[in-house]
């Protein structure tokens, strides 16, 4: 088991320092016992939505579908959930908010007030709360809103977690993206066109902790610390701490975010629909330093119930209520490899023979890369070697090959990244991400509008060519008259 786990932290050590190539990830065929069920709660819908009583769960790569749905807005792919209903499309939402809660501990539950809730039924290797943000392989929901409004429509990307906050990301110029910066100690905002700057600051960020506390929590500024008394647990949170700090961060900053909108009317009020994705993130690091049951993490979760019941409020009342909100909450998935380490050693002799490695080993699907680039042909058939190893091993997992893979998975560019480096000169991704799902319908209407025009162009002037005026024409015929004959 110790070799075992060496080989793993080894292998993502030496993946984090270099550039591999994407392999493949491992992925579950569906909900298994260790993460429980993820749900997606209806915290509040206008008037012109509707939801059917009992749709069934919502698969994992339909939700940000759902919600372009929502806004009236057209979809690359059929959804299979048919619990949206959109009864007025002549008073649409003026804007989409997605508040996500990451790694909730199995045996935890967030009590969010909804008026109805539905399971997520994870599919097709959409297992993290990033890849839930995409409505097709090759772009997000919120590139796809800024394409459609050409850039008028603000969308807004918060999370602590890069990789969930660049899955938002989008190029249009109404586009904002934060994320905390380690290296700064501060929260990073990234717009559309890749401009970075500075944001909130550690120092600002504990200057609001006290707007975000709810009963039972209070903040000492001078030991630096949030105590915690309230419903028989007792437990305090010292903010010089990483991980306590991070879980105040992101509350504080979705918070600020808040004000920050509620000063811009002229955004809100607009023709072109908004964007929120608000990602919560730091019960994975609490889960890992002081476990699944510990009062931090109930003391955590009771914040972010309290919190959530807020924020919902204040942007119900921006929008004046004419704004779908949805509650995203994702059952933890910390450990699993170290629990399933019997599927996953028949797996290793395999990857070890081939120099590949196993990386991100914190989450449920860890990912597979190759240190040297390897041929189609050559990937093809050891994914296939791999696919049987782990078939064989157990029935609950599967490996999705690099190439099945969405392409926004195979970018690893930080968000943060200096700006000055040159970018990548890779032509086969640059014309992946930038292939429209709908180019060969667009194509073919336009091809055959212009063969059906040319054929119709050409044989009107054959017939005008041939055209004998006095017997062809009705002008002609009518103002003909008969020659009198004595």
């Amino acid at each position: 088991m110790m070799e075992f786990l060496k080989y793993l932290l080894l292998s993502a050590a030496l993946v984090l320092n270099c550039n591999a190539e994407m392999f493949g990830k491992i992925v579950f065929h569906g909900e298994s016992e260790h993460n429980g069920k993820s749900l997606l709660s209806i915290l509040h819908k206008p008037e012109s939505i509707h939801l059917a009583p009992n749709p069934g769960a919502i698969p994992s790569n339909e939700i940000a579908s759902v919600l372009s749905l929502s806004l009236g807005l057209s979809v690359p792919k059929d959804v299979s959930w048919a619990g949206l209903q959109v009864s007025n499309p002549f008073n649409l939402p003026r804007a989409v908010m997605m508040f996500s809660v990451d790694n909730l501990p199995k045996d935890s539950s967030l009590k969010l007030k909804s008026s109805s809730a539905f399971p997520v039924k994870l599919v097709d290797g959409i297992t993290s709360i990033g890849d839930m943000y995409h409505v097709s392989p090759k772009y997000s929901l919120a590139s796809h809103l800024g394409a459609i409004y050409e850039g008028l429509s603000k969308t807004v990307s918060i999370s602590a977690d890069e990789e969930v906050a660049a899955s938002g990301h989008s190029n249009s110029r109404s586009a904002e993206t934060s994320v905390w910066s380690d290296t700064t100690d501060a929260w990073k905002l990234v717009s559309g066109d890749g401009d970075v700057k500075d944001s909130l600051s550690r120092s600002q960020v504990v200057k609001r902790i006290q707007d975000i506390l709810v009963s039972g929590f209070s903040f000492n500024k001078e030991q630096q610390m949030v105590t915690v008394n309230v419903n028989g647990i007792e437990v305090s949170f010292h903010l010089d701490d990483k991980t306590d700090f991070k879980l105040f961060s992101e509350l504080v900053y979705i918070m600020w975010n808040y004000e920050e909108m509620a000063m811009k009317k002229n955004l809100v009020r607009d023709g072109a629909p908004d964007l929120y994705l608000l990602s919560v993130s730091a019960l994975k690091d609490i889960e890992k330093k002081y476990g699944a049951d510990s009062k931090q993490m109930k003391a955590a979760v009771m914040l972010i119930e309290k919190f959530a019941e807020t924020i919902v409020k204040k942007y119900t009342d921006l929008y004046d209520g004419n704004i779908f909100i949805v509650g995203l909450t994702k059952k933890s998935e910390v450990g699993y490899v170290a629990e399933n380490k019997e599927v996953f050693e028949p797996v290793m002799k395999v990857l070890k023979k081939h120099n590949l490695m196993l990386v991100n080993l914190d989450n449920s699907s860890p990912e597979i890369h190759a240190m040297e680039e390897l041929k189609a042909d050559v990937q093809q058939k050891l994914c296939e070697a791999i696919q049987a190893s782990i078939a064989h091993s157990s029935k609950s997992l599967q490996l999705k090959c690099g190439k099945d893979l969405p392409i926004h998975r195979l970018s690893k560019r930080s968000l943060l990244q200096d700006t000055t480096v040159a970018p990548s000169t890779d032509t086969e991704y640059i014309l992946a991400s930038d292939y429209d799902d709908n180019f060969p319908v667009i194509f073919n209407m336009w091809f055959w509008l212009m063969v059906i025009l040319a054929l119709t162009v050409y044989a009107v002037s054959v017939g005008m060519w041939n055209m004998d005026p006095g017997r062809d024409s009705i002008i002609y015929r009518l103002t003909q008259q008969k020659i009198k004959s004595e």
